[in-house]
């Protein structure tokens, strides 16, 4: 009879701090993993860091540039003010990239909800795969105990 039990028993997951059993049809394990892989919003965070990245390249070019041109013996104002307007940019778009992704790890870091964030989900989904195997064991040790009693008892 606990054999059964453990062959129905398909999935755990957790909803609200409740442990409750899933059918057939529900979300499978692999489909429990799936929510674990990296979604669209963490490879979007990963794109904009790479495109900070650029940027910071870009500040330090210009400023090379600047500073060349600063060291020679008739320097052209326009070349320098040109190289300077673009390393002042190039800073800005930095810093306000950078911002942007310290609020999001601030966010991240004190358990807000955010946008875009699939962290809680993976969270989630880890948590029940690790349920579901502790659940397989105590169901497993349930069935040993019961076919045991049930030798001994006949």
């Amino acid at each position: 009879m606990a054999e059964s039990y453990t062959t129905d028993l398909v999935d755990v997951c957790r909803s609200k701090g409740r442990l409750f059993f899933l059918s057939q049809g529900d979300p499978t394990i692999a489909e429990l993993a799936n929510m674990a892989a990296p979604s669209s919003g963490v490879i979007e965070r990963l794109q904009q860091l790479e495109a900070i990245e650029k940027e910071v390249a870009n500040i330090l070019r210009n400023a090379g540039q600047a500073i060349q041109e600063l060291s020679k013996d008739k320097p052209s104002e326009r070349i320098v003010e040109h190289h300077t307007k673009q390393f002042l940019s190039c800073l800005e778009t930095v810093e306000n990239g950078l911002t942007k992704q310290i609020l999001y790890l601030t966010q991240v870091s004190t358990g807000h909800p955010h946008e875009g964030s699939s962290y809680s989900a993976q969270k989630d989904a880890k948590m029940a795969l690790h349920r579901l195997e502790h659940a397989k064991t105590k169901l497993n040790d349930l069935a040993r105990t019961c076919s045991s009693n049930i030798n001994n008892g006949s």
